[in-house]
């Protein structure tokens, strides 16, 4: 049977609300940039398949929330990450000033094995607003801080006109290989379930790891949205099994792979962020 091997990264994105998170993961998956800004809830992510040095890997970028009220979204959603993306907008010092807090969280949060070689990559996005006049925070200032952390790659981007985009992201993948943390995930060029001699474990398997699953879970995903509380209470129950019991919980009684437990932990990390909006207006 014709196969492939893929590996999974995953980048997390972090900085203030405001600095171009999203725009910058949009500009890069999907070439695409609005200028009607809509704040993330929670946290979300896209994918992206790259070839480097002949090896195929699926980028998982995940996008988060820069509001206080979403800054503790907890272990779940920092576990596993190959690099940390942190991002400023070159006209706003506040943004910058708190480069290290959003470090400092990550590194707390993710609990990676080797903190001090842990691959971060910071982006100065928004260069190209009023032509740079408004610009507040140097080239200089930002590398100096950089060079203070262990020498940070850095890349002064605009999301809105693509510039550095595509460099910056293929300097974040090649320090997410670098990481040493990628899984390999198998992936079946064709998929087989009607073999009654394959354990039903690894039918499902087979069908989560082409990703179907994900598909199916989305369309519940939208007709669950308007029962909020049903919603909060299924996909809570899935996030605690996960937190509480290990991915073997996720992994071997039901059957998913990585990405589709990455997936409903993002969904799951919405939901919570959904409940406590909900909350924040009723105490209002």
């Amino acid at each position: 049977m014709p196969s492939r091997r893929r590996t999974l990264l995953k980048v997390i994105i972090l900085g203030d609300s405001g600095v171009g998170k999203t725009s910058l993961m949009n500009q890069y998956v999907n070439k695409k940039f609005s200028n009607q800004y809509k704040a993330t809830i929670g946290a979300d992510f896209l994918t992206k398949e790259v070839q480097f040095e002949d090896r195929l890997f699926t980028l998982q970028i995940w996008d988060t929330a820069g509001q206080e009220r979403f800054q503790s979204l907890g272990v779940a959603f920092y576990r596993g990450a190959d690099c940390c993306v942190l991002v400023y907008d070159v006209n706003s010092m506040k943004s910058f000033d708190n480069l290290n807090n959003w470090r400092e969280e990550f590194l707390i949060q993710a609990s990676p094995s080797d903190p001090d070689n842990f691959p971060f990559v910071v982006l100065g996005n928004k260069i190209d607003v009023d032509g740079g006049n408004s610009r507040v925070v140097s080239e200089k200032k930002a590398r100096a801080w950089c060079a203070s952390k262990g020498n940070i790659p850095y890349f002064e981007t605009s999301a809105k006109e693509g510039i550095n985009v595509e460099e910056a992201f293929q300097c974040i993948a090649k320090n997410a290989l670098k990481s040493g943390e990628e899984e390999e995930i198998y992936l079946p060029d064709t998929i087989d379930v009607g073999n009654s001699s394959q354990p039903r474990s690894r039918a499902i398997s087979s069908i989560t790891n082409d990703l179907a699953f994900l598909t199916i879970f989305m369309g519940m995903y939208k007709i669950l949205d308007n029962f909020i509380h049903r919603q909060f209470i299924l996909l809570l129950f899935f996030l605690l099994k996960v937190e509480h019991n290990g991915l073997a919980f996720a992994t071997e009684v039901l059957g998913l792979n990585r990405p589709c437990i990455m997936q409903l932990l993002a969904w799951s990390l919405e939901s919570i962020s959904l409940i406590q909006i909900w909350a924040l207006g009723k105490d209002d």
